[in-house]
């Protein structure tokens, strides 16, 4: 699951030897086995802690605790859930994903809304690349007459056609990578929502500009993975 994500890992036998390879900032998450040698997974944990405590880093790690007993005790497990994440055995490469995402240090303001490659990369790990790939394909061939049909739209106030047409780019442009614009489609559609001329008008000011650099984004994307070969 780890090298689908793209994930560089570190592996410790046991929880003495995780806890003497700990350094504060030199990693994103602890994937925590609750039942192992030496120290378990708990133990491991508050260790962890106390040297943060001690270092006072500027982030914490976040620890995922993995445990095959659904019903571990609430005692021990209440660390768990506040300092981190918990898992009962087996869990899913999405419930896995989504408590990694978690863990990453949020982007820079500056580098917030660009492109963001790793949401493809985890569509062609949950699909096959191929699909993917035609996905990508289909959507640039449609882009720029959908385009076209949000400003024809506008040119004549329809909307609640607005709406339906600004959602649905939403949603592609947020799923393909691109926060920034999909956060556009969404001052579009509840503009429209509201039959706000102006408001929409402001919203498709920036709207060209944006689309014009995804699209190039993603044709980058679509070139490099059409040449990789099959899984």
């Amino acid at each position: 699951m780890l090298d689908n994500f793209g994930a560089r890992a570190e592996w410790a036998v046991n929880g003495r030897e995780a806890v003497e390879k700990f350094r504060p900032g030199n990693c994103d998450a602890i994937l925590m086995d609750c039942n192992m040698p030496e120290l378990d997974g708990f133990e491991a944990t508050a260790a962890i802690r106390k040297i943060e405590a001690e270092k006072k880093p500027a982030r914490r790690v976040r620890i995922i605790a993995l445990t095959a007993n659904a019903l571990v005790g609430e005692t021990r497990a209440l660390p768990c859930r506040r300092h981190g994440r918990l898992h009962s055995k087996p869990f899913t490469s999405q419930q896995l994903y989504q408590s990694l995402a978690a863990a990453v240090p949020p982007p820079a303001p500056e580098e917030a809304g660009k492109f963001n490659p790793a949401r493809l990369d985890q569509l062609c790990n949950e699909l096959e690349r191929a699909a993917v790939v035609d996905m990508v394909g289909d959507f640039l061939n449609e882009f720029a007459g959908r385009i076209e049909e949000i400003h024809r739209l506008n040119s004549i106030s329809q909307w609640p056609e607005l709406e339906r047409a600004a959602h649905s780019l939403k949603g592609l442009s947020a799923l393909f990578g691109f926060p920034k614009l999909s956060e556009n489609f969404l001052a579009i559609e509840d503009a429209a929502a509201a039959a706000d001329a102006r408001r929409v008008r402001n919203a498709l000011d920036s709207l060209d500009g944006e689309v014009n650099s995804a699209t190039q984004q993603l044709r980058g994307w679509l070139e490099d993975n059409r040449a990789l070969p099959a899984a």
